[in-house]
Formats: structure tokens, C-alpha cells, sequence
């Protein structure tokens, strides 16, 4: 199979992680319009954005991960692109907050089938050497997403707010931001007919062969040390990164007095050009390093990110001028995303080939059950039931990674040491 058509399918799988940001990041330009016609509560508005996703998006991803292991990926992947497509629409014709909640656990379950099937598909394209590289281009559909999402969004409220309620047929009257949502979702199922017709590839590596769940777990129990403490450091930076990702929109609204449309563009474009910026530089660093047999050169990466990106939450969050804040945002985005290709290359790294997406979605359930859960809603219940003030978004955010970030670099330091002294990382 030549090189371009493995980058195809990279670039495949990167439209559809994009597609799934902007749906699941269009929620975050809505908490003010949302407070205002449904009365929620910063603490509700954190709820449905993570845990409504991550409460089935985390623990499905496990079942169907083990489903990956042995059937189709890509027509896993399709299925799953179809289903958060359409659930996305449901959102916009949500009568109450309860209804939208509910949506939203829909948009969480098809969007379970991407990451796991995704990984395990790419690592069977690309040589070990080259893998941290292909899954940072993969995951650069994060911020890629998440910045249309602020842009699109922005613009589409901006001229669907002054028409108040709109009447739809057969459904009735909805609120005019809830047009967002079909305008982010419908697109999606063009994007579910391009994965369906990519190639499933041939599974490569020891242990390509079908394995039940009790394998995986002894597996696990004996070899798993590195691989739970790399899950558990991941999922304390994503603390950081999904609370950020959800309320640095709000804090430059309320404490900076940034029009919305404004907000939008601002961040999407900033999380689409430094983010992937800083996926690229973490990923090839880490293939570097590798090419040169640094003894944990993907964990290292990893623990250098977290502890670096540290003072830089200090930055934007205390700066008082607009400018040098956008300044340290942008920075602050490089280093959010600068792990994320890397962490997720070590796991395909030390895992057997039957149980890659496995692996994957137990990776991926610590990320998004304690990150999307914990992250926005820390931050709502500081700003709710601590200070008592939604103008107190920029204390919120400044404390929580304090906490977060020195945490996972301990787990990172503690995946380090242990990948010196085993057989299952040497790079």
C-alpha cells in the first residue's frame, strides 16, 4: 500500500475527528444564550457538556474498543460518524434542558467508535518510527474541530439571535441558537459515506490473532503497570485541557467583555493554528527521539508538556490587557495539544495488535470520564458554590490546572522510571 494513500486515510479519519469536535464543542459557545432561555446554572451548563457526553462516550468506547479488536473498524467508524451526526440534529430540536441532555448522550455513544478503531487502524499503516507523527495529523482533528466549531458557531449565532424563536414544521417553536446545532451536524453524514469506503487493513504485530477478554485482563494484571499510570497522568492533564476548552470562551465573554462572534473567531482560529502547531512539534519530537533510542522518549515528551504548559496558566488567566491575554492563550493551546498524538503512540506502542483498541478505549475512557466530567464541572462548582460569583471564571480557571497538571506530572515521572526498567517500552 503506497505512502499516499496511507496519508489519505489519515487524513480521512482527521475530517471525521473533526467533524465529532465541532459537534461536541458547539455546546461551549452556547452556555450564555442557554442560561438565558432554559435558566441553567453554570453547574447544569458544565453537566451537559461533559457529563451527558462522557458518561456513555467513556464507558461504551470500552465495548465497542473490544468489538474493534476482532470485526470492521472502518465500517464501526462509519456507523458511529452517521449516528452523532444525526444526534447532533436532535439537539436542535430539544424542548426542554432534560431533552438536550439526553441528545447529548446520543451524540456521546456515536462518537465512542471513532478514537479506539482509529488508532488501531493507523498503527496497522505506519512503522513504529512514524507513528507518533501519523496520530498527532489524526488528532490535530481535535483543535481543528473545536476552532470551526468556535468560528462556525460564532457566526451562525450571531445571525440567528435576533429571531428570538423560530417556528419549524412539525416540530414548533425552538430557540433560534438551537439552528447551530443542524447546521454542525447534517454535514456529518457526507463524512460517514468517506469512511465507509476507505480500506480496513491487514492486522500487523504479535498477537494478531482473536483474544478473549479474560487474555486482555491477565495481560494486563502483568504487564499493565506503565500503561495505568500513563492513563492515570492523561486523564489529570485532560482536567486541565477540557475545563480550559470549555470556559475560556465564557472567561473572555464575562471578565474581557468579548462580543461572542468575537470570541469565536478569536478562538477558533487560535486553536487552529497553534494547537496543531504543537501537536506537530510534540509528535515529531517524540519520533526523533525514538529514531535516536532515547530510553522513554514518548513519556518524556509528555512530562516536559505538562510541566511547561504550568506557568503559562498563570499567564493568560492574571493579564490584565486583552492583547498579551490572546498572547498567552495561544501559547497556552500549543502546549495543550502538544502530548496528545505522543501519549496515544505509546499505548499502541506497548500493547499486542488484538488488543490495541482495547487498550485504546480503556486510555480514552480515564481521559474523557475524569477530564470531561471533572474539568468543566470543578470549574462551575468553584464559580457556583465557592466564590459565588460567574465573574470568578478566571480565579476557577487559574486553580484547577494548579492542581491538575503538577498531578499528572507526577504520573508521567512515575510511567518514566518505570519505562526504564521494562521490556515493554524501550522507545
Amino acid at each position: 500500500m503506497n505512502t499516499g494513500y496511507k496519508w489519505y486515510v489519515v487524513v480521512i479519519l482527521m475530517i471525521a475527528y473533526i467533524f465529532s469536535f465541532i459537534d461536541r464543542y458547539i455546546v461551549n459557545l452556547l452556555i450564555e444564550p442557554m442560561k438565558k432561555d432554559m435558566g441553567v446554572s453554570d453547574t447544569q451548563a458544565s453537566l451537559l457538556i461533559g457529563a451527558s457526553f462522557a458518561l456513555f462516550y467513556a464507558t461504551l468506547g470500552i465495548p465497542i474498543g473490544r468489538l474493534a479488536d476482532s470485526k470492521n473498524r472502518k465500517n464501526i467508524i462509519a456507523a458511529g460518524v452517521a449516528l452523532w451526526s444525526l444526534m447532533t440534529a436532535v439537539c436542535g430540536l430539544a424542548q426542554s434542558y432534560t431533552q438536550l441532555f439526553l441528545a447529548r448522550i446520543g451524540v456521546g455513544v456515536g462518537e465512542a467508535t471513532l478514537s479506539p478503531s482509529a488508532y488501531s487502524l493507523i498503527t496497522d499503516y505506519f512503522p513504529k518510527e512514524k507513528l507518533a507523527t501519523a496520530l498527532s495529523v489524526y488528532s490535530m482533528g481535535i483543535y481543528l474541530g473545536a476552532g470551526l466549531s468556535y468560528i462556525i458557531g460564532g457566526k451562525i449565532l450571531t445571525e440567528v439571535m435576533p429571531l428570538g424563536e423560530v417556528i419549524l414544521p412539525l416540530v414548533g417553536k425552538i430557540f433560534s441558537w438551537q439552528l447551530v446545532f443542524f447546521y454542525v451536524g447534517l454535514p456529518g453524514l457526507i463524512v460517514a459515506v468517506l469512511v465507509f469506503f476507505i480500506r480496513e487493513p491487514a492486522r500487523k504485530g504479535i498477537g494478531s490473532e482473536q483474544i478473549s477478554t479474560s487474555e486482555i485482563i491477565s495481560y494486563l494484571r502483568k504487564n499493565g503497570q506503565i500503561f495505568g499510570l500513563l492513563s492515570i497522568g492523561s486523564a489529570l492533564f485532560c482536567i486541565t485541557s477540557y475545563g480550559a476548552g470549555v470556559w475560556i470562551p465564557t472567561f473572555l465573554i464575562r471578565i474581557h467583555k468579548m462580543p461572542v462572534g468575537e470570541v469565536g473567531t478569536f478562538v477558533g482560529l487560535a486553536s487552529m493554528i497553534f494547537a496543531p502547531i504543537g501537536l506537530i512539534l510534540g509528535g515529531s519530537l517524540a519520533d526523533f527521539w525514538t529514531r535516536k533510542d532515547v530510553n522513554g522518549a514518548k513519556i518524556k515528551v509528555c512530562l516536559w508538556v505538562t510541566l511547561l504548559w504550568l506557568p503559562f496558566n498563570f499567564a493568560y488567566t492574571l493579564a490584565s490587557d486583552l492583547t498579551v491575554t490572546k498572547i498567552f492563550i495561544c501559547i497556552y493551546l500549543a502546549l495543550s495539544s502538544a502530548s496528545i498524538g505522543t501519549g496515544a503512540a505509546i499505548v499502541q506502542e506497548i500493547m499486542p495488535a488484538n488488543m490495541r483498541s482495547t487498550a485504546s478505549a480503556l486510555y480514552l475512557f480515564a481521559q474523557n470520564f475524569v477530564g470531561l466530567i471533572v474539568g468543566p464541572a470543578s470549574i462551575a462548582i468553584l464559580n457556583d458554590y465557592v466564590f459565588k460569583d460567574p465573574q470568578a471564571v478566571g480565579k476557577s480557571l487559574m486553580i484547577v490546572p494548579i492542581f491538575s497538571l503538577l498531578s499528572a506530572a507526577l504520573f508521567y515521572y512515575l510511567a518514566l522510571e518505570n519505562a526504564k526498567k521494562s521490556k515493554l517500552l524501550i522507545q
